[in-house]
């Protein structure tokens, strides 16, 4: 698959003044980018009977310079006949084809601004409020429509068929292609967004050059054989009606209109595909399904369908993991094809990121385009996809008139889009996607839920039983949900039902728990906004649309996770069954920011990312963050598909140890023997499970988050880090003791004498931790070291680890532990102890610790 790609395609990293990460690709934009229509002409000149584009199942073709005469003569009735002027915008509602192909290049040859209106608004005409609102944006000179269509009364209406035909054998002179600039306008795009306004974005002629060259340089296989591209996209969305329409004119190539996927008809993309044998097939996840579901019943025609096929690729955000595993199996059969992803929007001209080699797994949005930056900047505890580049649109068209994008502080476009960086298993850095910031709602609680992230765990939880889900929950408890099995089958409702209660008992949290569930009663309507040009679910206007059903279900409709009857069931989700009861209960109050916990398994490489999530308390460990900890490991642990735990914590800290302010500290020595006793049960946890646990330590790790790094069996720390036993100044001490069995014990006695941090150069010196990288470097090293282990034949990690716990158990450890548990419950009940214990009540930890280290300052 290397033909597909650059040589020494990579992403390069760095950082902007602010501190965001910034991402470039290593493949310069080339210079002197020609212009669309030069483009054209190119390929008029060098292969002039070229089929340029095919409809009604490749039944009707036009060539390429059949297409730019026809183009001409068409400009010329539109400047000549009709009387516009450059600059002036056309509208269409006419469906991709050969029709909307010679208006789409007339529009650039005289340089007229095209608008193909997105075809809802004008079901029932152009006097609709929804109609209404659009063209008052689109301003249309003239307003081009196919026959019979309900918007034929408006005044500016006009068949384009005849048109066309017309221009061909007028009397009116051709107009050849005007002069043209990058900064001229040449079509807009209304965005598919879900806030309900309309708005549209203003597209330049550079724009297009910039995108398609840039991805020319990135995948030189479009250049090598002129690409065969079967879509259905309507061509009011920017992926098929500005991208692959222009990648195959920039390529000289071929474009086969499909018929949109019909469920009554799911072969006719197989069918014509096995007739034209493309080298490129481009589709959403609603069409991928017709897709496979055709390949299967027709093996025969799948095979000469992908013959000639370089490359599958889809948006890489929206796929689920059955979706993702009959692909991989399609290609395995075929054995030839690379599957490739990529990530855009219609403000950049479709395109912002693209696959750099063939994908590992689905959510991978790629390297940024050459030319292009762009700059993860974290707001919230995640990190914001923005954008800059030659592929920026210059701002959006309103009722109101021009309207900027939104952009930050350094000029870059807010995409509202969250990402990671990822660390594949051939060293390749790629952006992954983490969900639709715009998305996310707050609890009743105050608790956020991250709506993108949730759904398609859910999805991966409930794979293959369902296709997509829609959770409510803003300014309510707790989650409910309505789910879309395949075909609306009730007979999977109770393997979708176990499904959820397996998910609950290890995400009990009230952002990530579904109380109750139902089977929706209809497929998302796309008349009624329900369903995007993808084929993907519109959240909000669901959640609008069918508010009766949610309110069914918090009526105690629907079924509770588990099939038990919802009668019998509490309100919210029971804590998880192999949960070791809490020492102390939780405080009353609810958190007011995240659950304590984020358990993500990344099914392909076998391993889990558990994440402290008490960013506003450093990660201070309280008896239900401890509980849930225990709880994860174990659900780890008894998982087969989980080969090594990452463990880590969110925000500025892996851990500043135990709440100082969240537990009751008014103990004689044998409740300190059971608190205490408690800790060491769920760290020991950590000690004693099979896998391998690698702390990720960001940040802090003190006193209690020291001990936590420590019970795990491998540490790497960001350069940032700091380390430290610090509680020995307020008289008290680790509950494990198991610093002296990791570093030397003169290392271990310091610590734990003066109460000292230390940085995470020294941590490294003293053999603390195995690794130091750079801060933005840590979630990727520790992805890889674990990607490492869980590759590793399981019975030797296993053995290994049972061999190395061994010798620390005959040298002793457990009697340390229960040694140090009783000194501790001594040290804490005594009268100093209780003094220093007694200094928390009615101050503020920031006063408590001022209070702690205010005799050290002139010594550390």
């Amino acid at each position: 698959m290397t033909g597909l790609f650059a040589l020494g395609l990579r992403m390069e990293e760095g950082h902007r003044a602010d501190g965001a990460v910034l991402l470039r690709c290593s493949v310069p934009l080339p210079g002197g980018l020609p212009e669309i229509m030069d483009r054209l002409r190119h390929w008029v000149d060098t292969a002039p009977g070229r089929t340029l584009l095919t409809e009604a199942e490749a039944t009707r073709a036009i060539g390429y310079a059949e297409a730019l005469a026809a183009a001409e003569a068409l400009a010329g009735q539109l400047r000549y006949g009709l009387g516009l002027s450059p600059g002036a915008t056309v509208a269409s509602l006419v469906p991709a084809g050969i029709d909307a192909l010679v208006l789409r290049l007339a529009c650039l040859v005289a340089g007229l601004v095209h608008v193909t209106l997105p075809p809802q608004p004008f079901a029932a005409g152009a006097d609709t409020p929804s109609a209404r609102a659009v063209l008052s944006i689109a301003r249309p000179a003239a307003l081009f429509l196919p026959a019979g269509h309900p918007a034929a009364g408006h005044p500016a209406a006009l068949l384009l068929a005849p048109m066309v035909a017309l221009a061909r054998g007028g009397d009116l002179p051709s107009l050849p292609p005007a002069a043209a600039a990058p900064r001229d306008l040449t079509a807009l795009f209304f965005t598919s967004g879900s806030t309900g306004t309309a708005k549209a974005v203003r597209i330049t002629r550079g724009m297009i050059a910039s995108c398609q060259g840039a991805v020319a340089a990135m995948w030189p296989f479009l250049a090598a054989t002129p690409p065969v591209l079967v879509d259905w996209l309507p061509w009011h969305h920017v992926f098929g009606g500005l991208d692959n329409l222009f990648k195959i004119i920039w390529h000289g190539g071929t474009l086969h209109v499909d018929r949109p996927p019909a469920a009554g008809d799911p072969g006719a993309t197989l069918r014509l595909m096995a007739t034209v044998r493309p080298t490129l097939h481009i589709a959403v996840p609603l069409a991928l399904r017709h897709l496979l579901a055709a390949a299967a019943a027709d093996p025969s025609a799948t095979a000469r369908a992908t013959e000639r096929l370089d490359a599958l690729f889809f948006a890489g955000a929206g796929i689920d993991a059955a979706l993702w595993d009959g692909l991989r199996a399609l290609r395995d059969r075929a054995g030839r094809f690379g599957i490739l992803s990529g990530y855009g929007a219609t403000e950049a001209a479709s395109t912002i990121c693209l696959s750099p080699a063939p994908l590992e797994r689905p959510g991978e949005l790629g390297c940024p385009l050459p030319g292009h930056e762009v700059a993860l900047v974290t707001a919230e505890g995640r990190a914001e996809v923005c954008v800059s580049g030659p592929n920026l649109a210059p701002g959006y068209l309103t009722a109101a008139g021009p309207a900027p994008l939104d952009r930050d502080s350094a000029g870059f476009w807010r995409t509202g889009d969250a990402a990671v960086l990822r660390t594949r298993a051939d060293g390749r850095r790629v952006l992954a996607f983490d969900g639709r910031i715009a998305e996310d709602f707050k609890l009743q609680s105050g608790v956020r839920v991250r709506a993108g992230a949730l759904r398609a765990a859910l999805l991966a939880a409930c794979s293959p039983h369902l296709t997509d889900i829609v959770v409510e929950g803003e300014n309510r408890p707790d989650l409910v949900a309505l789910v879309f099995p395949p075909g609306l089958a009730q007979a999977t409702h109770a393997a979708v039902s176990e499904a959820l209660g397996r998910w609950n008992a290890a995400n009990p949290g009230s952002s990530t728990a579904i109380v109750r569930f139902g089977v929706a009663a209809e497929a998302p309507d796309r008349g009624r906004g329900e369903l995007s040009d993808k084929g993907q679910i519109v959240q909000s206007r669901f959640l609008r649309n069918h508010a009766g059903a949610f309110a069914a279900l918090r009526a105690d409709g629907g079924t509770v996770p588990g099939d038990v009857p919802a009668r019998d069931k509490p309100s919210r989700p029971a804590p998880p069954t192999d949960a070791a009861p809490q020492t102390h209960p939780r405080p009353e109050t609810d958190r007011m920011h995240e659950d304590p916990l984020l358990y993500v398994k990344d099914a392909d490489d076998a391993f889990v990312t558990i994440t402290l999530n008490r960013p506003e308390k450093m990660n201070a460990i309280d008896a239900a963050l401890g509980d849930a900890i225990e709880a994860a490991i174990r659900r780890a642990e008894a998982d087969p598909g989980v080969r090594a735990v990452i463990l880590t914590g969110a925000g500025r800290a892996f851990s500043a140890g135990f709440d100082l302010q969240g537990e009751d500290f008014e103990m004689d020595a044998e409740g300190w023997r059971r608190d205490i006793g408690a800790n060491m049960r769920r760290f020991r946890a950590i000690w004693e499970a099979e896998i391998p646990v690698i702390a990720a330590v960001n940040g802090w790790a003190l006193a209690g988050g020291l001990e936590l790094m420590l019970c795990c069996d491998l540490a790497i720390a960001a350069e940032s880090a700091r380390f430290g036993e610090p509680e020995v100044r307020h008289v008290s001490a680790p509950p494990t003791l198991m610093l002296p069995w990791t570093v030397p014990m003169r290392h271990a006695r310091w610590l734990m004498y003066t109460g000292d941090t230390i940085d995470a150069a020294e941590a490294l010196r003293i053999h603390l931790v195995n690794r130091v990288v750079p801060d933005d470097r840590l979630r990727a090293e520790a992805e890889r070291v674990a990607r490492k282990c869980a590759r590793m034949p399981g019975a030797a990690i296993k053995f290994a680890k049972a061999a190395l716990n061994h010798m620390q158990e005959t040298a002793g450890l457990p009697s340390s532990w229960t040694y140090n548990r009783e000194t501790t419950a001594m040290l804490h009940a005594s009268e100093e102890g209780r003094r220093w214990m007694g200094l928390l009540k009615g101050r503020s930890l920031r006063e408590f610790l001022d209070i702690r280290e205010r005799p050290f300052r002139d010594l550390d």
